[in-house]
């Protein structure tokens, strides 16, 4: 079988939400603004059929990793600041945090790659409802990622994700609830997105609303309202309906603190698990499935609204997630992605064994 090349760039605005809330926004976290210009992100991650031991790289701003060969990798790329990490993996954990300011450079970087066995992987998260370029603060804006995201897809299968926390932030967005924003990620044409913390600054109900007019799959494991999943924990993406195996597995997963980090008022009812027991578990019944079905997967990305900073718990950060993912039986000889957000921190490193 050939190899199949996954190239994940980061292209978001990484910025920290300014916290200027419309009236009807809940939301008791307050967040300070936060700058941020740097290049775009990439990941290339090639399928191998040996195994390697373990590795664990971070990236300062406009380092680049050294490539990394492993049986089970995860990148981890936070706000802030970025690089690129060349992969090569059998079964490969990428996290990924927002980034900011791509160039036409970063065209070039990811359709250089492309081919036809080549999946391009752009992810934002944390944007926080900032449509609109803005150089002085280094957000990108909608209108040129969409121009990446066509321009992408015009020279291959390329694949759009959202880590969360995307509808609320800028009165642009919270004037609307939202729904502007959903329109806007509508037109760039994401193929789906977690659910973050800031969903919820808007109510339940608009949640709910929201998830109704976007026309791609808001998912998430870990979100249950009165003992019920409020969404479909993951979703399954086949850009290529007549090739067997290259199917995309994508999980979705939110953080816990959510309890403490959106006004009480906007999530009765509503509880949040371990995150790591529930992406297992979602693995574990599309496994069963496939087998039940005679396919077999080989790809999983999990959108995780996590994050690492040291105030959140151990066992709730992306980066013991992506950690627990790369040494889960299920999961091995496959391509894992783990691409995260919540923290606004880069972050980059390989795990495996």
């Amino acid at each position: 079988m050939k190899k199949k090349t996954v190239v994940a760039t980061t292209l978001s605005t990484l910025l920290v939400s300014t916290a200027i809330l419309a009236n009807a926004v809940q939301a008791d976290e307050v967040e300070t603004h936060a700058a941020v210009t740097a290049p775009s992100t990439e990941v290339v991650a090639t399928e191998a059929t040996t195994n390697a031991t373990s590795t664990v790289a971070t990236t300062a701003a406009n380092e680049s990793a050294a490539p990394i060969a492993s049986s089970t990798s995860v990148v981890t790329a936070s706000t802030a600041e970025t690089s690129e990490t060349p992969v090569a993996t059998a079964s490969e954990t990428a996290t990924a945090t927002a980034v900011a300011t791509p160039t036409t450079e970063v065209v070039t970087n990811a359709s250089t790659s492309a081919s036809n066995d080549t999946v391009t992987v752009l992810h934002t998260n944390d944007v926080h409802g900032r449509m609109v370029e803005d150089d002085r603060n280094g957000v990108i804006g909608d209108a040129l990622l969409s121009g990446i995201v066509n321009d992408s897809r015009s020279k291959g299968t390329t694949l759009v994700f959202d880590s969360g926390d995307s509808f609320q932030g800028l009165p642009i967005s919270n004037s609307s609830k939202g729904e502007d924003m959903a329109s806007v990620m509508n037109a760039v044409g994401f193929d789906a997105m977690t659910v973050g913390n800031h969903e919820f600054d808007f109510g339940l109900d608009q949640l709910r609303r929201l998830s109704k007019q976007i026309n791609f799959p808001i998912i998430t494991s870990n979100v249950y309202v009165d003992g019920v999943r409020l969404f479909q924990p993951s979703t399954i993406i086949d850009k290529t309906p007549g090739v067997d195996g290259d199917e995309v597995v994508v999980i979705g997963v939110t953080t816990p603190e959510t309890a403490t980090k959106t006004h009480p008022r906007n999530i009765t009812g509503v509880s949040f698990t371990d995150p790591i027991t529930e992406v297992k578990a979602v693995v574990d019944q599309v496994e069963s499935n496939a087998r039940a079905e005679g396919k077999e997967y080989k790809t999983y990305i999990v959108l995780s609204h996590l994050g690492i900073d040291t105030t959140t718990p151990v066992e709730w950060r992306g980066s013991t997630l992506a950690e627990a993912l790369s040494n889960y039986a299920p999961l091995k000889g496959k391509r894992v992605l783990v691409l995260d957000g919540h923290s606004h921190t880069l972050h980059t490193a390989t795990y495996g064994d």
